[in-house]
């Protein structure tokens, strides 16, 4: 986890023994890709979770930053996430990414007759490491 106000040098030496799945605010995030502490030039997938919130709040800047460090969308994919999609998500330039898929669901379900699946997909052999 790479998260502001708590533990930043706890954070790292996590960090550098490596990692997989990185969990981060954008803050810390590009605080630790300025001091070369993390390289995004592999990256394959982003998640963005309440996306158009982030916008709202301003961290446009700070996105566009990070997916600059990123690899090109055509090798990469990206996911932005959102309960109250805006148009600010559909408005996002190009560079971030190349086709884009929204997926809505309808306004209410009920408990009662929402289906839960899993599906697993073929991974690499080695062990997932997240911290």
């Amino acid at each position: 986890m790479a998260y502001g106000g708590d533990g930043y040098d706890k954070q790292v030496q996590e960090i550098e023994k490596g990692v997989d799945i990185l969990v981060g605010t954008t803050g810390r995030v590009i605080d630790y890709v300025k001091q070369g502490i993390i390289n995004l030039d592999k990256i394959q997938v982003i998640v963005l979770d309440e996306a158009d919130r982030m916008f709202d709040l301003g961290f446009i800047k700070d996105i566009r930053y990070l997916m600059r460090k990123a690899p090109k969308p055509s090798e990469r994919l990206t996911l932005l996430f959102s309960a109250t999609l805006s148009a600010k998500c559909g408005n996002l330039p190009m560079k971030i990414w190349i086709m884009r898929n929204i997926l809505k669901l309808s306004h209410y379900k009920k408990p009662d007759i929402v289906l839960k699946k899993s599906y697993f997909t073929p991974r690499m052999k080695t062990k997932w490491h997240c911290c």
